[in-house]
Formats: structure tokens, sequence, C-alpha cells
């Protein structure tokens, strides 16, 4: 009588261990994955989500992948937005220091017109909240939006749909 609660405790684990075994599932790598391997060479990728930025900055630290782009941020305290506002070396070594690898919201805002001439730059929020500008836009690109300049925008329906298909298509979906 008490073998059979026993017999069927052991006969549910082993039907339902491998939909709950995830040793092999790697969802954050396949998340970071997805938000930057369709981006171009040599893109600064701006991100406030910690989803996106942990596992990002994982892959691209513990794996090496993709390592031209560039994600600003306190562990390399804001070099190219800094460099960018005119900044140069030795006043970004200090500034660095004396900010605690901490950007002001002001001098980022008002360099994203320059670093967008520059730089294909990819954030994870809209940028028209966040910056007073009538001159740079917000696509969606993937799981990120492209900043650009308003001028420099000539992106047909047809080429942007074909993009989004090939990213969409190119996503880790078997985790799922």
């Amino acid at each position: 009588i008490y073998l059979i609660p026993i017999i069927l405790l052991i006969s549910i684990f082993l039907k339902t261990y491998q939909k709950t075994n995830f040793t092999n599932i790697y969802t954050g790598d396949n998340l970071a994955k997805d938000i930057i391997s369709p981006l171009p060479q040599n893109t600064v990728l701006i991100l406030s989500d910690d989803s996106f930025g942990f596992n990002t900055l994982y892959i691209q630290n513990a794996l090496g992948i993709r390592s031209d782009v560039n994600i600003p941020g306190n562990h390399e305290g804001y070099r190219i937005i800094l460099k960018n506002a005119g900044f140069p070396e030795e006043a970004v070594d200090k500034y660095t220091i004396q900010n605690q690898n901490k950007y002001n919201r002001q001098i980022f805002y008002n360099i994203f017109p320059k670093l967008i001439s520059e730089y294909p730059v990819f954030t994870d929020y809209i940028i028209k909240d966040n910056v007073n500008s009538e001159e740079i836009i917000s696509v969606p690109y993937g799981l990120v939006n492209q900043a650009m300049l308003t001028q420099n925008y000539n992106l047909k329906e047809e080429d942007y749909l074909e993009n989004v298909e090939n990213i969409v298509n190119s996503y880790h979906l078997e985790d799922l």
C-alpha cells in the first residue's frame, strides 16, 4: 500500500524530467546573440535593460562573440561617448576616475548626433523619448532600435521588411 505512491512519484519524475531539465538551455546567451549578431561591424550598442546588457557583455567578454561592437557602460567608462564629445584621452581618464565610470546625461545626449554620424548606433530604447532633437529618429532593428539622423533615413519599405525578415529568421528560437 505504501509502495504505490512511491512508484507513482518515481514514474512521474522519470516521465517529466526531460521537460524540466534546463542544463542545455542557454536562453540568456541566445538572447544576447539575437541582439548582437545582426548588427553591422563597429557598432555602438547602448543598453539600458539589465537582461540585454549583462547577457550581451557576457557573450562578448566570456565567449568572445562580436568584440567589434562597442557597448558603453560602467565596465569601460563610456570612453567612446566622451571621446566623441571632444574630450582628449587624458580628460577621458580624469573624467572617468572623478565620476566613478558614470556619465553625465547632458553630455551623452548632446553628442548623440555626432556619435550617430560617425558610427552605427543602436539602443534598446526609443531615442525620441530621451533626446530633445528633431534630427534623430529610432528605427526598429530586430530586438533593438537603430538611431539615425533624420536626413540620412532613406530606407524603402521593401528593403526594411526584407531586413527584418532576415533578422527574425536568424533568431535562436529552438529553446522556446
